[in-house]
């Protein structure tokens, strides 16, 4: 009797260090801890600090463009789709339906321009005589100082390789008025280029006449007929500078600035009333709608055209000031819209604007999005998500979401040592990856920790 229960007490004795040996084993290879416990290894995510807001997409030139008056539409020059160029003319009023008034200022722009050409024409004219002028003057100087070395018998070495040097300019100078002459010479009579350009040929031969006279005169003794041919020349200057200063006379109460600019101020106001019958691009873009036919009757305020430039594409979004901080220009925004499922369009955080707003007692900061040229066709006002990345990549350590507990201290995870043993280490867990959460607490890649 005493060996059997001996015997039975060996059997449980050794029943139960094989079950407590199984447990151990079983805990160190993280497979089960107790009841319902499992060990996973804490590992790394990549992870890119971002931020939501959203707003709707808009173009970053659009217009209504209404009449500015009343009539019967005469054409329609554009479709919907079309791209325009700023000042072209989309719609037209018919001249017999439009008031009085524009009917009235076609007339007063054909007089305005008119007037303008005529002001500037009478401008360019003192200008050319006062150059004229001078031009004179300074033939008189030189004439003058011709006359001034008759008294001279004959001149330094020095002076006559300076004439000589002179004659060769002067017929290079020649050549160049004759091939300028020979450009304009079939210009009518009166043509103020062919005249200016006949003027300066015959002043370039006179030169040479001149300086050819002078040289001979250098190298010998003048007689008495090279002598008036120099006084004549002078008197001939002389002559020529007294007309040109009588023209400047007759010219110097023409127009000042102030009466050119008057002149365009009446161009450019009656310009401007002829342009109401005309619906006119403000910039370059896209014809999104048209509301007219040749035919219908318009008034005052009366939609015509919509227009927007797509190629430039903004979003306004609305970031809370606990995110603003982190937002800066130049961050990149990946952008996604119900409109388009299958597509991330690309931008840039181009202005922040620094006044909050408070909407529904959250201070929100204005926040402008500027894309990237998209192909696709992308529909005005349709709301984006913008995630902002505020941050550079970086690795972060992340666990699964069922070893993440907490409770009355705060959050953490139970890490299981190599011998099966475990310890509590806090942690704080933050973005959720797949069936992952980044965490941050003093743990390292490779940790094994207890799971549910």
């Amino acid at each position: 009797m005493f060996k059997n229960k001996t015997l039975i007490s060996i059997v449980v004795f050794i029943v139960i260090l094989g079950g407590i040996a199984y447990a151990y084993r079983e805990r160190l290879q993280g497979v089960t801890i107790s009841s319902g416990s499992h060990s996973a290894k804490v590992t790394t995510q990549t992870v890119t600090e971002r931020i939501k807001a959203s707003g709707p997409l808009e173009a970053l030139s659009s217009a209504n463009l209404v009449w500015k008056t009343s009539g019967t539409i005469e054409e329609v020059r554009v479709s919907v789709g079309d791209r325009v160029k700023a000042g072209d003319i989309l719609l037209k009023i018919e001249t017999t339906s439009a008031p009085a008034n524009i009917i009235a200022a076609q007339a007063d722009l054909v007089n305005a321009n008119q007037a303008l050409v005529d002001l500037k024409k009478s401008s360019l004219a003192l200008a050319q005589a006062q150059q004229a002028m001078a031009d004179a003057m300074q033939a008189v100087d030189d004439a003058q100082e011709d006359v001034d070395k008759l008294a001279y018998r004959r001149a330094s070495d020095d002076l006559i390789t300076q004439t000589q040097d002179e004659i060769d300019l002067a017929r290079k100078a020649i050549s160049r008025a004759e091939d300028t002459y020979k450009l304009v010479k079939k210009r009518p009579d009166g043509d103020t280029v062919k005249a200016q350009a006949e003027m300066t040929l015959v002043k370039a031969r006179m030169y040479l006449d001149n300086r050819i006279a002078f040289l001979n005169w250098y190298t010998g003794t003048p007689d008495d007929i090279d002598a008036a041919k120099y006084r004549a020349a002078l008197a001939m200057a002389q002559a020529q500078l007294a007309d040109s200063k009588r023209e400047v006379e007759r010219l110097k109460d023409g127009p000042t600035a102030e009466d050119i600019s008057a002149a365009q101020a009446r161009v450019d106001a009656a310009q401007a009333t002829v342009n109401l019958r005309y619906i006119i691009a403000p910039f370059d873009g896209e014809v999104l709608a048209i509301e007219q036919n040749p035919g219908d009757v318009v008034t005052t305020g009366t939609l015509a055209v919509s227009i927007a430039d797509r190629s430039k594409l903004h979003i306004e979004a609305q970031v809370d000031e606990t995110d603003i901080a982190g937002v800066a220009v130049g961050n990149p925004v990946d952008i996604t819209m119900d409109a388009l499922p299958d597509t991330t369009l690309k931008g840039i955080v181009a202005h922040i604007n620094p006044v909050g707003q408070n909407i529904s007692g959250v201070i929100k900061y204005l926040v402008r999005v500027e894309l990237e040229p998209v192909e696709k066709e992308i529909l005005l006002g349709a709301t984006a998500d913008n995630y902002i990345q505020v941050s550079e990549a970086k690795e972060e350590l992340a666990v699964p979401f069922s070893a993440v507990e907490s409770d009355g201290k705060g959050e953490y995870v139970t890490v299981i040592a190599s011998d099966g043993s475990t310890h509590r280490v806090e942690v704080k867990s933050g973005k959720s990856i797949d069936e992952l959460v980044i965490v941050k607490g003093d743990l390292k890649v490779g940790d094994l920790v207890q799971t549910k």
